[in-house]
């Protein structure tokens, strides 16, 4: 058996062309129109999205992309839109893997804060510096 070849030259592209569009064959008609470009990242018309992130770390950037709250408001249409224009990244973690970090979670609070620096107790130290200027004040206040 013998296989029939799909296009000989140029001119068998437009048949091709129209035969995928009215058997509806999405791939065959992407892939025809990639061949017909000059482009050559059009030629992998299967690639996947490069401005895609794949991991967002939540320790390093606080605001995530979040297309969510989106769908729950306006529903599948518009999540779609968002997620062309401004694609959430596929995982979503902490600066460490899920098992690691479950771990620590189990952990004596003495561990935990090890290997979690806290970033409250900074400004909880810099609030009991101030309090303390201020009592000092107040005590000096007395004894004058």
């Amino acid at each position: 058996m013998q296989l029939k070849p799909v296009i000989v030259n140029e001119l068998d592209i437009g048949g091709q062309l129209n035969k995928a569009t009215t058997s509806n064959h999405r791939s065959e008609f992407s892939l025809l129109l990639a061949l017909m470009s000059q482009d050559v990242q059009a030629m992998a018309p299967f690639s996947e999205n490069c401005a895609q992130e794949l991991v967002t770390d939540l320790s390093k950037d606080e605001n995530p992309i979040d297309n969510g709250s989106i769908f729950h408001k306006y529903g599948l249409t518009e999540f779609r839109l968002q997620q062309e224009l401004k694609p959430e990244a596929l995982v979503t973690r902490g600066s460490r893997y899920f098992g690691l970090q479950q771990a620590i979670e189990n952990c004596d609070i003495h561990v935990q804060l090890k290997h979690n620096p806290v970033k409250q107790n900074q400004k909880k130290l810099e609030l009991n510096l101030v309090e303390s200027i201020q009592k000092q004040e107040q005590m000096l206040d007395l004894v004058i």
